[in-house]
């Protein structure tokens, strides 16, 4: 006995409201990201119990930018040397909303929205919007990507400037 195909059961109305479903979660998830952004994370986040400080330190050279004019600062780790596309991006958006951690933490999570829209894309491209829907929603609902996608490191701008190229 042949066995219908799913779509066949689901029908066009079903499609369109999985699609919605999808969607809804994806939203739901990367918008949270949003709330409370300038919001510590607990002591307990890394194994050692201390709290996580090496934000300032990946954004010290947009940060000295502003006062000083140079992004070099002697003795200091400077992230511009090595990483300089995401330093001149924090340094254009300081501009605009200011120098505060919030600015930078926010510029990490709309690194990772973006990041989920290009991954969407490319295995939309290689396989069907069901896989793709998938792997958005498994994405924006990990716990361990929504915590790194909070902290102002350069990481995930980085990421999803390489995955954009």
């Amino acid at each position: 006995m042949d066995r219908p195909d799913l779509p066949i059961l689901i029908g066009e109305k079903g499609k369109k409201i999985g699609y919605v479903i999808f969607l809804s979660l994806i939203l739901v998830f990367l918008g949270l990201r949003f709330l409370y952004i300038e919001a510590d994370f607990p002591q307990d986040i890394t194994r050692s119990g201390v709290l996580y400080t090496d934000e300032g330190w990946y954004s010290n050279g947009a940060v000295a930018f502003a006062p000083t004019g140079n992004w070099y600062i002697p003795g200091d780790f400077n992230p511009f040397v090595n990483l300089p596309v995401v330093p001149l991006i924090q340094k254009a958006v300081f501009s605009v909303f200011g120098t505060s951690l919030g600015t930078a933490r926010m510029i990490v999570a709309v690194s990772f929205c973006l990041l989920v829209i290009l991954i969407y894309s490319l295995v939309r491209h290689y396989s069907d919007g069901v896989t793709a829907g998938l792997v958005a929603v498994l994405l924006s609902t990990s716990y361990i990507l929504f915590s790194f996608s909070r902290l102002a490191i350069l990481d995930i701008p980085a990421l999803t400037i390489a995955l954009g190229a």
